[in-house]
């Protein structure tokens, strides 16, 4: 993949802008964590690694995606090998509802199933589709006594709504054969970037997609003494606040400003208040009058 193709998987339009328009420095490093977090599935990302492994010239970088590859074969590998006491659960989950659970005797066969649970219940309701929870796990089976119990969860594939493999989690030991650190190179990717351009002031308006790939809107705050990750914004969900938030509390803070979230700014947009509606909008004008204070009567 070329570096403009990789911007190109960035979510954000603005971050996109920015890196252009600032002639931004990308380094392998970060073109990696970008292309493998967007790739589309779990196959796409097994062809980064290839593509990285053979153009980097970073031997630590190198090494480091080496491992993130074998790491993902294996894992594919240990998913789909039947074994003695194990068995496999089909789990579709719709916001708000409970889990649908199915089992299977194999992966193949539990994928049939899930190819025929979602023709039959979605087949004509996209927007449902993309916003379910799709997973086949490998599971051990233990008697009640066995000290294993309660971590019965060997591996599990995540789908994406065209039922490709999109992400695979490893819940415990399944992985003795390799490093220690390869599950940790996996998370890394997923949270920690290298810094990125800023596009956004204290006190903008952004949006950004729930779990549910649903539209949320929050308030940028960059201020002394709240924790900021690198390209991490600190997102405060001024729709979640009450009066009562308002009040600073006994230890000296305002709820208002500690009911937040974390939204890489990969996944980042500039909003406007014009496009909230009047429930919005009123939450957003009490946040703003009571953040503009605030910053008055502390910087």
């Amino acid at each position: 993949m070329t570096k403009n193709e990789i911007i190109n998987l960035i979510p954000s339009k603005d971050l996109r802008k920015a890196i252009i328009e600032s002639s931004y420095e990308l380094s392998d490093e970060l073109l990696f964590k970008i292309a493998y977090i967007y790739s589309p599935n779990v196959e796409a990302r097994i062809k980064v690694c290839d593509d990285f492994i053979g153009s980097t010239s970073n031997s630590i970088l190198r090494s480091n995606i080496k491992e993130i590859h074998d790491h993902l074969i294996n894992g594919i590998s240990i998913l789909k090998k039947e074994e003695p006491n194990t068995i496999y659960e089909i789990r579709i989950k719709e916001k708000g509802a409970r889990s649908s659970r199915y089992l299977a005797t194999s992966y193949d066969d539990a994928y049939i199933k899930l190819q025929a649970l979602i023709e039959c219940n979605y087949k004509d309701n996209d927007i449902l589709l993309s916003k379910l929870e799709i997973s086949i796990s490998k599971r051990g089976i233990y008697k009640l006594e066995d000290e294993h119990f309660e971590d019965d969860v060997i591996e599990v594939m995540w789908f994406n709504d065209r039922l490709e493999p999109n992400n695979l989690y490893f819940p415990n030991a399944a992985f003795d054969d390799l490093s220690a650190d390869s599950d940790d190179l996996i998370d890394a990717m997923t949270w920690e970037y290298d810094d990125l351009p800023t596009f956004f002031s204290n006190g903008d308006l952004v949006k950004f997609n729930d779990s549910y790939g649903n539209d949320s809107y929050g308030i940028v705050i960059k201020e002394p003494g709240v924790r900021i990750f690198e390209a991490i914004a600190y997102v405060v969900r001024f729709e979640q606040l009450t009066e009562e938030d308002y009040i600073k509390n006994e230890s000296g803070y305002y709820r208002a400003l500690i009911i937040h979230t974390h939204v890489p700014y990969t996944e980042l947009l500039l909003a406007d208040p014009k496009e909230l509606d009047k429930k919005r909008l009123k939450s957003y004008n009490r946040f703003m009058k009571f953040f503009k204070s605030y910053c008055l009567n502390n910087f």
